[in-house]
């Protein structure tokens, strides 16, 4: 009985896996941007502000990228915050935006290439 199960067992395993590092890598660069965000926007002057999105939004304040650009950069905050707290299972269906390309990261890394 059992040996039929596990072709099922093993690819249901690796699939978590697979979510699971996913996961792991998107809040690592979730984190990254943030990071570099923080000290971008401290550099230029603007102190380091006490939340994610409050770090993301001034991006834009201190002319590292336009208001567009740090509005999508907030929708990464928000991922951050939901992998961080492994709410990502409630709510996988609210970021399958950032399972397609976007056109913000150029943008973003360009400005702070230019510093």
């Amino acid at each position: 009985m059992w040996a039929c199960m596990t072709p099922w067992i093993g690819s249901r395993i690796r699939g978590i896996a697979r979510r699971r590092n996913v996961e792991r890598i998107a809040e690592n660069v979730a984190n990254a941007v943030i990071d570099i965000a923080k000290i971008l926007v401290a550099a230029a002057g603007g102190g380091v502000p006490g939340t994610y999105r409050e770090v993301l939004e001034a991006t834009a304040g201190a002319d590292l990228c336009t208001a567009d650009t740090a509005r999508e950069l907030v929708r990464l905050a928000q991922l951050r915050n939901t992998l961080a707290h492994r709410y990502l299972d409630y709510k996988w269906a609210q970021h399958t935006h950032y399972n397609r390309p976007n056109s913000y990261f150029p943008d973003f890394s360009s400005s702070c290439c230019a510093l």
